[in-house]
């Protein structure tokens, strides 16, 4: 009796889902096929359940239609999405892009399929030599694939784009030369860079000598600790620590009167052993009358664990929100999201809803993904794709990106195919 009711239930389960399989067939596939995606998932919805490829589908759909956008801000989106998810389905896609009218668009596919093709290659080269300061940037991304790495990088190492001299030093701090004379090559340019006239490029700069790993840049770091910019000292700072772990100049950064660059200084301290060091300055800093040292104060406290509680603590009653956010994102970096708990959920009725309801949302808060959730519903466009983006890499979100497919504005539903995409091919990660 017991094997003949179970062979019933089994029976009437496969009826019912060969029943819902038709209906995706006739309800969902034959629209996708049209390119009617907003028909598509409004019937997959009604249907119920969960299927991860034709989702996929209507994402795919979706950014395939950016590429003939009206608006070139969309098609470079579309165009860039591609060249980086690698969905095998949207890589068919490339090799049209490299005759595209925009040279953003050529440049993006050209790296993207530089290793594979000579035509993509010859695409690249003209990327880099062409007028478009921002293909040239793209192009940079294909350096391995051009023929004479050292001479694009010494040639664009003086390009009048502020951005494109920018992205020649974050590329040298990834580059990888093949011989002395290419290292001599990075070392001259990182140079060069470090004391370039705007001070985007001199941080860029340094942050890539601290990437490249050459100590025969030190002297370089250490002449922009006293840069009149504050994120070009960061950026010195930052590289000081990865060429010079144990260099006297930390203990001095320390004790400095600029507290922010003092603040940066103390978290390398405190991972030497130095603690006591490391608290004065923290603890200096928490009590500053500026509102953004407070917070970056706060910012430090987190990368110093338990012994960062007592610092961050006393912050969750600061004057300003900012400080009291951090100070809870601190609490919750060392451990202790119980007592960062109250500050966050009062700040959901705040300006700054969306960035305490994403620290709970990541706790397994529901509260703060109810307010992802209800602000990826709501009027303001904007507000509708940073809620996504926010919901993007968090789990159980996928109905909510789903839906969003339908947006009535196309750069929300651009937002929900990137994110369903990166999620389906492990972009996150």
């Amino acid at each position: 009796m017991r094997q003949s009711l179970w062979l019933v239930a089994a029976l009437a389960a496969g009826c019912a889902a060969s029943v819902r399989e038709e209906r995706l067939s006739r309800e969902v596939d034959a629209p996708l096929a049209r390119g009617e995606v907003t028909k598509a998932i409004a019937a997959y919805e009604r249907i119920g359940g969960r299927d991860d490829r034709r989702v996929r589908q209507a994402a795919e759909r979706l950014v395939a239609d950016a590429l003939c956008s009206r608006d070139p801000a969309e098609r470079v989106r579309a165009a860039r999405l591609i060249a980086d998810v690698a969905d095998p389905t949207l890589d068919r896609l490339l090799p049209p892009l490299l005759v595209d009218a925009d040279a953003r668009v050529r440049a993006f596919a050209a790296v993207a399929l530089a290793s594979q093709a000579d035509a993509a290659r010859e695409v690249l080269v003209a990327s880099v030599n062409g007028a478009d300061a921002e293909a040239r940037r793209i192009a940079l991304d294909g350096l391995a694939s051009l023929p004479d790495p050292a001479a694009v990088l010494r040639a664009l190492a003086t390009d009048t784009d502020i951005a494109v001299r920018a992205q020649v030093a974050g590329t040298i701090g990834g580059w990888k030369p093949t011989g002395a004379t290419e290292r001599a090559v990075a070392e001259q340019l990182l140079r060069q860079l470090a004391a370039d006239v705007d001070a985007g490029v001199r941080a860029s700069a340094l942050r890539a000598a601290g990437a490249f790993g050459s100590r025969a840049l030190l002297p370089d770091v250490e002449g922009r600790l006293e840069d009149p910019a504050l994120g070009v000292r960061l950026a010195a700072l930052s590289a000081l620590t990865r060429l010079d772990r144990s260099s006297p100049r930390l203990a001095l950064l320390g004790s400095a009167p600029d507290r922010l660059l003092a603040l940066r200084a103390a978290v390398q301290l405190h991972r030497l052993g130095r603690e006591a060091l490391a608290l004065t300055a923290i603890r200096d800093a928490a009590g500053d009358r500026r509102a953004e040292v407070r917070s970056a104060a706060m910012n430090a406290a987190g990368e110093l664990g338990e012994a960062g509680v007592p610092l961050a603590q006393p912050r969750l009653r600061d004057p300003d929100l900012g400080v009291r956010l951090d100070a809870a994102r601190a609490l919750v970096h060392a451990g202790h999201p119980e007592l960062a708990l109250p500050s966050l959920v009062s700040a959901l009725d705040t300006p700054l809803s969306l960035d305490a309801a994403d620290e709970l949302a990541r706790l397994g808060d529901a509260r703060g993904r109810d307010r992802l959730e209800s602000t990826a519903l709501s009027g303001d466009p904007q507000a509708r794709a940073h809620a996504l983006s926010l919901l993007a890499p968090l789990p159980h979100s996928f109905a909510t990106l789903t839906h969003a497919l339908t947006d009535g504005d196309r750069s929300v539903r651009l937002t929900a195919a990137e994110a369903l995409l990166r999620r389906a091919y492990h972009k996150y990660l």
